[in-house]
């Protein structure tokens, strides 16, 4: 038999989920959802650029005045992804493919600040596809994201082997 105060925890709890959800948090959980997919694209993009080093698809992901290690601005970390790109080919034997390497970020949290800030954490890998696939670097990052005429970039990159 139920004691008289459980009832009235019962009752509470009753009334807390039947409570009606407002047409805000309505809006508010859709267009959070909407970003996080959003989010995700981009660093699929991001991570496919580095992948392919493809220069101008990785530079696009980025703001203008982004920030990643010491490179500043689009122009800075272009000459950072271009002189990656030219040290895998400086090191990739003549007429021999640049050996791919596969990013994969992991634990992937997404944090919103506000409606057009977020913070990204997780943890990255690259592997190299040799034979057999190697790891080649592994470590934490943190990205701050913005969103910028409807599009969301990176603003500040942070990675920590």
């Amino acid at each position: 038999m139920y004691k008289l105060p459980h009832l009235f925890v019962i009752a509470a709890l009753v009334t807390v989920v039947a409570a009606p959800v407002s047409a805000a948090d309505k809006n508010k959980w859709a267009r959070e959802a909407n970003d996080r997919a959003e989010i995700q694209a981009l660093m699929w993009r991001y991570e496919r650029a580095l992948d392919t080093l493809d220069v101008d698809a990785y530079v696009a992901v980025f703001t203008e005045d982004a920030q990643f290690g010491n490179a500043k601005g689009r122009e800075g970390i272009r000459a950072l992804i271009a002189g990656v790109k030219a040290a895998r080919e400086k090191n990739t034997e003549p007429g021999k493919p640049v050996t791919p390497t596969y990013q994969s970020v992991t634990n992937m949290n997404i944090e919103f600040v506000n409606e057009t800030r977020a913070v990204i954490n997780g943890y990255y890998m690259a592997l190299l596809g040799t034979q057999p696939p190697r790891v080649a670097t592994v470590g934490m990052e943190r990205d701050e994201v913005v969103k910028i005429g409807g599009k969301w970039l990176i603003a500040v990159r942070v990675v920590s082997p």
